[in-house]
């Protein structure tokens, strides 16, 4: 089995955490414990993360840590039929 390191990091302002990364192999459980321990060191402080997708394995660990979802955007898709040879 290959060791690999696992990494997030964010941005920190006066009262509010906000766009969070996650390494390229964190997984959900480890997602968790990364979240928990920021969290442990900035406990008064709000966060805030966005753009995740609908199916992100992800949204269920921050529902279980107390996030809520504040607001779902809906982008639009045009298809342009192809054009004419």
């Amino acid at each position: 089995m290959t060791a690999r390191r696992a990494w997030i990091i964010f941005h920190r302002d006066p009262y509010v955490l906000s766009h969070f990364v996650f390494g390229p192999w964190v997984n959900a459980e480890i997602a968790m414990a990364l979240l928990a321990s920021v969290h442990q060191v900035y406990r008064k402080f709000d966060t805030k993360i966005e753009n995740i997708p609908v199916n992100s394995p992800y949204w269920p660990i921050l529902k279980q840590l107390g996030y809520v979802l504040a607001f779902r955007r809906c982008e639009m898709v045009i298809d342009r039929p192809a054009p004419l040879a």
